[in-house]
């Protein structure tokens, strides 16, 4: 019983699926510094090296080698994709009393490295609040934010029973226990995603939803995935675990104070994070504009609409009060409701 709680809790981390092999670096990746508390940072770069620079936060679990699956998009969009490991995951040094509103402190300092002074920010799934919380705590450096299948905050007037069961559990699990059974499922997990990824993968495809269960199919995705997850795990369990706990509480800022203009990407057929997820989301930013596509899943909405998300995000500069809901077919939109706040 407590193998399927700790693999069940980890899908939803991770939303995918692996093959495993053995990672090799591109010459782009493994990259770190040491910031100036002496901390090292670790980070990843993908896409047009003179392109216009886009921060991007993945899913929970994971490492920067998950940009990996956003370069082609990145190159064809004309942007230069910079992707951080979080404190504990990657090359990125472990810190045991963290919070989230400790980052963008960390991004401030891995840009001024770089050379860089503005920058977008784009987000997926549990990625989400490391993004909009660089929107609320440095609209002076942060042109636009992109949230893509994206969570929201659960705690205040979010109803959870809203949630599918299985989501809630995993929710309440990250949120209420101790952080030594989060480590237990996380090193509890690696080793299954290792020794048979074949049976983790039937597992997770059971709480995908049907475009993501065929994306999941390709091989190339789930060799992309494992590598990050691994990359995401090799310093051991505590950065993972820690960073499930920090998002399932309290984010400790308030996103209605947000002046950054935010666009939220959400497919409606997405069982990971439910579109109620986006819809809430959209309520308490009130830069926020809500684009929902009809047909996608979790993963499939940056796998298919990524590259026009990227290119929407460093070339459009939409008034930052301004609020819609957009649905897309086929990458086309259906029908378009305005309104302001």
């Amino acid at each position: 019983m407590m193998k399927k709680i700790a693999t069940t809790l980890m899908a939803f981390l991770l939303l995918g699926g692996f093959s495993f092999a053995e990672i090799v670096y591109q010459p782009n990746e493994n990259q770190s510094f040491t910031l100036e508390s002496g901390r090292i940072l670790g980070f990843a770069e993908y896409g047009d090296p003179n392109g216009s620079p886009v921060v991007y936060h993945y899913g929970g679990g994971g490492s920067s080698l998950l940009g990996r699956r956003v370069d082609s998009l990145a190159i064809v969009s004309g942007v230069r994709l910079i992707v951080p490991d979080r404190p504990g995951m990657g090359n990125s040094e472990y810190v045991d009393d963290r919070k989230l509103t400790d980052w963008p402190a960390d991004v401030a300092e891995l840009m001024d490295h770089l050379g860089i002074d503005t920058f977008a920010v784009m987000s997926e799934s549990a990625g989400t609040p490391y993004a909009l919380v660089l929107a609320h705590a440095m609209p002076d450096r942060v042109s636009q934010a992109a949230v893509v299948a994206g969570v929201c905050p659960t705690d205040g007037d979010f109803d959870k029973k809203t949630l599918p069961g299985t989501l809630r559990m995993n929710l309440s699990l990250s949120k209420k226990a101790p952080l030594w059974f989060l480590r237990w499922n996380v090193k509890t997990t690696t080793k299954m995603v290792k020794n048979n990824p074949d049976k983790f993968m039937k597992i997770v495809s059971k709480n995908l939803s049907e475009p993501d269960q065929k994306l999941m199919m390709d091989l190339s995705e789930q060799e992309i995935l494992l590598a990050g997850f691994v990359e995401g795990n090799r310093q051991g369990p505590a950065g993972p675990a820690l960073e499930a706990r920090l998002y399932s509480r309290p984010w400790g800022f308030d996103l209605s104070e947000i002046i950054v203009p935010v666009t939220i990407h959400h497919g409606l057929l997405d069982k990971s994070t439910p579109v109620i997820m986006a819809e809430h989301l959209n309520d308490l930013i009130p830069t926020a504009t809500l684009k929902l596509y009809a047909g996608e899943g979790h993963a499939t909405v940056m796998s298919y609409h990524g590259s026009k998300i990227l290119k929407d995000l460093v070339s459009e500069q939409r008034p930052a009060h301004h609020s819609a809901l957009t649905f897309f077919v086929n990458d086309s939109p259906s029908f378009e409701c305005h309104g302001s706040r």
